[in-house]
């Protein structure tokens, strides 16, 4: 039956020997009537799929439970039971339960308690600089409280791009801005496969990035390498001439070096960023006769670094060869004066391992054995080096030729054929 306390209407019945009565919250009789007709519906549903349920599992209907997470009929003499007393299908259920209970931490208590201890444990010791580069980039998040302060679950792309545009409006390159929204992106999905959270909003990096695009020319590479002390100069050769990272060099070990394979011997790099970039190149000439020298100098030692140097790491640093770098500038710009010359315009050393992909690159190296050489885990950053040429494009169309399936034999491109292809790639 319906009946009416205050402005809206009750229903009230017995199921099975149980008293039922609930609010309608409506003010219209029929409207009541028609809610208390839908809760009895939903009552003899659920019978019914408890009975098929125990005839399913083969059990007595009163052993049958509604599972606490999601709601399926089980025997409660398999059931999982959670800390509040709920009792669930599978321990899976109970697991989602649990999770769904606890609560999720801002922005700030996630770094503080989790992020920063991950990434000062993965990284203080074997990479120091991404260490460094991770604890800079937290400070930044946490400095902007908007975004500190929110529920992880409720940080979304519109407040992500709040934070960009705030470091962008204190005057930060984007390059400075995308490297906080880097490890921001890190920590979003870190907090995915943690169970934290179930998806990551998109994070889009702001426009306008630079990337080291300087190309030394063979006429500056000559003119720096003479003017270079050492060790400089043979740093910058061996970069010039292998494209490894500057970090990557300054961690060689002599154990990394084998004089014998290949054709001059070759070098094994086992530190990187990234799994491609633990890789094995071979040796120039101008590599092997600069390596050598620095080896038989030191003695021909069996282990130790090859650039060992007074710092934390026990080799060279980024800052081990700032001195002479900027040294060998101003020596360069005072002998252009003194020859009323142009002096070469200066570069950073990282733009020699650019200056060798880019060499490798117009050289024909197809993009894949440039990614590999490079240490690059996606051809994406490989394909700034690559630019094939006409010539280049030709010569692949026409080896099409050589195959017979789906071809005769006398087949051949036409000149008028050949036309329309060159002014397609033009």
């Amino acid at each position: 039956m319906i009946y009416k306390r205050g402005s809206v209407y009750w229903y009230c019945f017995k199921w099975q020997g149980r008293r039922i009565r609930e609010s309608t919250r409506q003010g219209n009789d029929r409207v009541a009537r028609r809610m208390e007709a839908a809760h009895k519906t939903r009552l003899a549903d659920d019978v019914h799929q408890r009975e098929r349920k125990a005839q399913e599992l083969r059990c007595d209907v009163r052993d049958l439970l509604r599972c606490g997470y999601c709601e399926n009929w089980f025997n409660v003499g398999i059931a999982g039971v959670a800390s509040d007393g709920k009792k669930f299908c599978s321990e899976e259920c109970g697991k989602l339960w649990t999770k769904r209970q606890t609560p999720i931490p801002t922005v700030e208590a996630f770094i503080d308690t989790r992020f920063r201890p991950w990434a000062k444990s993965t990284f203080e010791k074997t990479r120091l600089k991404s260490w460094l580069w991770y604890r800079t980039e937290m400070a930044a998040i946490l400095e902007y409280r908007a975004i500190a302060s929110t529920m992880l679950d409720s940080v979304t792309t519109e407040t992500i791009s709040a934070f960009a545009a705030h470091r962008s409006s204190k005057g930060m390159k984007p390059s400075t801005v995308n490297s906080a929204l880097r490890v921001l992106r890190r920590m979003m999905r870190l907090a995915v496969e943690w169970g934290v959270l179930t998806s990551v909003p998109v994070i889009k990096k702001v426009p306008g990035e630079g990337h080291r695009d300087r190309v030394v020319t063979p006429r500056e590479e000559a003119v720096y390498l003479a003017a270079a002390p050492e060790p400089l100069a043979s740093v910058a050769a061996v970069l010039l001439d292998t494209g490894l990272r500057p970090e990557e060099l300054y961690r060689m070990e002599w154990d990394d070096l084998a004089w014998i394979n290949g054709r001059h011997g070759s070098l094994r790099i086992r530190h990187g960023k990234t799994k491609a970039a633990r890789r094995v190149l071979p040796l120039t000439p101008r590599v092997r006769k600069t390596l050598e020298s620095r080896w038989l100098q030191a003695g021909k030692p069996e282990a130790g670094f090859v650039w060992p140097a007074p710092t934390a790491s026990g080799h060279f640093e980024g800052s081990s060869l700032r001195k002479q770098h900027a040294k060998t500038f101003k020596i360069l710009a005072d002998e252009a004066k003194k020859n009323n010359e142009k002096p070469i315009r200066p570069f950073v050393i990282y733009s020699l391992r650019h200056t060798f992909l880019t060499r490798l690159g117009e050289a024909g190296c197809d993009v894949w054995t440039l990614a590999r050489i490079a240490g690059h885990s996606s051809i994406a950053i490989s394909y700034r080096y690559v630019h094939p040429s006409d010539d280049a494009v030709f010569a692949a169309v026409s080896r099409l030729g050589g195959h017979k399936k789906g071809h005769s034999e006398e087949a051949e491109i036409s000149d008028g054929d050949a036309k329309l292809l060159t002014s397609a790639v033009q």
